[in-house]
């Protein structure tokens, strides 16, 4: 009996061993290639501040629409990664095929719409964060080039994940490092004026990320029809060979995904309408802030994705103990992880902020008290994280995402970001704690889904 159990634990740890190996051996590049984006958003910032407190404000605002319009691709993609997983967990390349037309066609859709009011009603979408003359005035000729450059966005994003979920990270990371070497480059030439060309200020920073997109986009699909020609050729002649039923599933799954994500963004960028009503200096901060914050967030972001599409090909494969042991590990490396994080930014942060040359003292100041806040809560927020993103949606439990998320963002984050910062006028600091605190219930209600295991479905039939 101790010999069976001795083998039965010396099985399961040796388990635990090559998932963490497969774990890491996807988490590292895609984590990698998020923070390479990141850096590149860090990098502007870095450059923009020479130019100003408007001229950051301006890129921070144009910024939140970026962030919409990647949303609205994520939500859509979030299905699709999570159909493309279990399908080739189940290695079936025609429903991998069959997500990746639908999912291309309805991004493009999104893309597209955004891009057509950014070049048609600049003005009134900056108004909606600010009323400030100067910022506008930077921010109009900055965002129409941007609108642009979300085009190539979809269609390199969208790529990206159906790769991920087939376990090739290598293609997207090449092409990111590609990118984002370019991007940089031609931002320094840009925003400056190198090589002869007139200095452009924040304008030349769009027309730096217009380039890299398109660049980007264009190996992605360069080198997807050399190495996936059965997933990539002909791919809008799948179109018309979609099934009514295949259809119906998808959305099913999809668009609790993309309403859950859409309803975030819309919440977040309430928040940073909230937050820019507290002053130019105050949300400048919050723009530094989230420059810094997003690289770090990022790098989590890699790790949720590798432990949904192992989630994703372990379900497809219909290997349920596998499934939660793959989620448990999850729950306990991430938020860890977090903690070492955490203390790395509350060292570092300050080193960071004066590498930016930023020249407003009160400006610092506010950027580095936003970093103590953000790091008391971390733990928190990568537990709810990875539950929404790593797990649940991974596993086709889109509508419970949909339902924790909508509750503590919309009952408590909003309301109490409102009062403190519209109503009561708090200082900026406790303003941001409002942000913060939905993560707390969230929390709570991810671990109690969690537990019920009712999240594990089977959708790539």
């Amino acid at each position: 009996m101790k010999t069976t159990l001795d083998n039965m634990k010396y099985i399961l740890n040796k388990q635990q061993k090559i998932l963490n190996s497969k774990f890491f051996s996807l988490a590292l590049p895609i984590a990698f290639q998020n923070l390479l984006s990141s850096v590149v958003v860090f990098i502007d910032i870095a450059m923009i501040s020479r130019l100003g407190s408007a001229s950051i404000a301006a890129v921070g605002i144009c910024s939140r629409w970026t962030f919409l319009i990647n949303i609205c691709i994520f939500g859509v993609c979030a299905g699709s990664a999570a159909f493309t997983s279990q399908y080739w967990g189940a290695r079936e390349i025609k429903g991998i095929k069959s997500t990746y037309g639908i999912s291309i066609f309805v991004v493009m859709v999104f893309s597209g719409l955004f891009c057509l009011a950014a070049l048609i009603f600049p003005k009134e979408m900056l108004r909606i964060f600010t009323n400030d003359s100067e910022v506008i005035s930077i921010g109009i000729p900055y965002l129409k080039i941007m609108g642009i450059s979300w085009i190539a966005l979809g269609i390199y994003s969208t790529t990206s994940i159906i790769l991920r979920a087939m376990e090739n990270v290598r293609l997207p990371l090449i092409a990111g490092v590609i990118a984002t070497v370019f991007n940089i480059l031609c931002n320094w030439i840009f925003i400056f004026g190198k090589f002869g060309i007139s200095p452009m200020g924040a304008k030349g920073a769009a027309l730096g990320s217009l380039m890299a997109f398109s660049l980007y986009a264009l190996i992605l699909i360069i080198f997807s029809l050399m190495k996936h020609p059965s997933l990539c050729k002909n791919i809008f002649s799948s179109f018309s060979k979609w099934e009514i039923e295949f259809v119906a599933r998808f959305t099913k799954i999809s668009l609790p995904a993309l309403i859950n994500i859409v309803f975030w963004g819309v919440g977040t960028n309430i928040y940073s309408i909230i937050l820019a009503r507290q002053g130019v200096d105050n949300y400048a901060a919050y723009s530094i802030f989230s420059s810094v914050e997003h690289v770090f967030r990022t790098f989590f972001s890699g790790m949720a994705s590798a432990c949904a599409i192992l989630i994703g090909i372990s379900i497809g494969g219909n290997n349920r103990d596998e499934t939660i042991l793959i989620a448990k590990q999850a729950l306990v490396i991430i938020p860890s992880m977090s903690v070492i994080a955490g203390a790395i930014i509350l060292f570092s942060h300050k080193f960071i902020l004066r590498m930016m040359n930023i020249q407003d003292e009160q400006v610092l100041i506010t950027a580095s008290n936003l970093f103590k806040i953000y790091t008391a809560f971390l733990p928190i927020y990568m537990i709810t994280y990875i539950s929404i993103i790593g797990i649940f949606r991974a596993s086709g439990d889109t509508s419970s995402g949909l339902i924790i998320d909508g509750v503590n963002l919309w009952l408590i984050g909003i309301p109490l970001t409102w009062i403190l910062g519209m109503v009561v006028q708090a200082p900026f600091e406790y303003v941001f704690i409002g942000v913060m605190c939905e993560s707390v219930l969230k929390c709570v209600m991810c671990l109690i889904r969690f537990r019920s295991r009712k999240w594990i479905k089977k959708i790539a039939l």
